[in-house]
């Protein structure tokens, strides 16, 4: 069983067993929703328009190539976009900092985490800025970098920062009538939480979906945000990245196939990554797991070196979360990254009516 998605009868008794222990967790959440909603707590309003791109569980459904989908469509409209991340697990989570400026200049991965690193590299022309408080980001977003639009990287549960639309994502291998709140669960919040959102996208749908359980998903949203839109996608590989010379070079999925490589990542849910190096052709030697953000010591590479020699491999194969980190390190010459994309089934989340809904004029190049 990975957690928070139980499988057989033994497993869901023994959530069902486990449940009294998400209670003091359901608590807090009723008393900070409580608060906000009868002002004790307030939000603070941003002067440009918010999308909150979210999840109601811990990790792992897809907001990073979501967010990296949106900001390309908009920047190809024309429009400034800055991104708010908290930037986990950085060096000082109470610093205001520019990850990207939008002209190719880039923080430290020490001074900006693993995700809003990646992101701004992604997305040269966008603003990334992190900062626990988000508003005060935005306000620097808009006055120092006239960003038009924002968008708020795991924002669903940052009520202290008002939103003008919320995307929630919900990841197809994990539906969350089959989980429960944390402890216990990956929950951070009930399905009912989803009465705030305006769009749900299903995420990770695989090749051959079951249509049946998408009608569940469908219903499950619709129980508790009846006008809610509904989105699904997957993120397919589109290329092969390697750093050479400390420029990122671009290959075709072709190189890695029959390729002998040691994968690893510090990921939510290393299994799909495995999964996606397995479909590509690579013969994996031997695959290290670690945990979600995870910082590589020296002495970490130094033994997952020891480890490819060990095993004849002729490179490490790793997410491109991952492969940040470890630029100009010892292994950086040794290093592949999968970079993903994100694939719309149907139609995809409508651009067009969204900017239209936060007030910014269409502009077609």
């Amino acid at each position: 069983m990975t957690w928070g998605n139980p499988h057989t009868l033994v497993e869901r008794l023994a959530i069902k067993l486990l449940s009294p222990l998400t209670l003091p967790y359901q608590g807090v959440i009723d008393l900070r929703q409580l608060a906000y909603k009868n002002q004790l707590l307030s939000s603070s309003r941003l002067s440009k328009p918010v999308i909150s791109v979210g999840n109601l569980s811990v990790g792992g459904t897809g907001k990073t190539p979501i967010i990296i989908d949106l900001a390309n469509r908009l920047i190809a409209n024309n429009i400034k976009v800055g991104i708010l991340t908290r930037g986990y697990k950085r060096s000082n989570a109470t610093s205001c900092t520019v990850v990207g400026d939008g002209h190719n200049n880039f923080a430290s991965i020490e001074e900006s985490g693993d995700e809003p690193l990646m992101m701004a590299r992604m997305l040269p022309k966008a603003v990334v800025i992190t900062n626990k408080n988000r508003f005060i980001a935005g306000q620097k977003a808009i006055s120092e970098y006239d960003c038009e639009i924002l968008l708020l990287d795991d924002g669903f549960q940052h009520l202290p920062l008002e939103r003008d639309y919320d995307i929630v994502l919900l990841d197809y291998d994990c539906p969350p009538w089959n989980d429960t709140l944390l402890p216990v669960g990956r929950l951070r919040e009930p399905g009912s939480a989803l009465k705030r959102a305006q769009h749900v996208v299903i995420t990770k749908i695989p090749s051959a979906f079951e249509q049946a359980k998408i009608d569940k998903f469908k219903s499950f949203v619709w129980q508790y945000s009846p006008s809610c839109k509904i989105s699904l996608c997957r993120f397919q590989p589109v290329s092969i990245e390697q750093e050479i010379n400390e420029q990122p070079i671009q290959s075709s999925l072709d190189k890695i196939k029959g390729l002998p490589v040691v994968i690893f990542s510090g990921i939510a849910k290393p299994y799909g990554f495995k999964q996606t190096v397995l479909s590509l052709g690579a013969n994996i030697l031997e695959a290290v797991e670690y945990d979600d953000h995870y910082n590589y010591s020296v002495k970490d590479i130094e033994q997952l070196e020891a480890l490819r020699k060990s095993k004849g491999a002729e490179y490490f194969l790793t997410t491109a979360k991952d492969m940040v980190k470890l630029s100009n390190s010892p292994i950086s010459s040794r290093l592949m990254a999968i970079n993903l994309q994100t694939q719309w089934i149907g139609e995809p989340l409508d651009l067009i009516s969204l900017i239209k809904l936060c007030n910014i004029q269409y502009r077609t190049v």
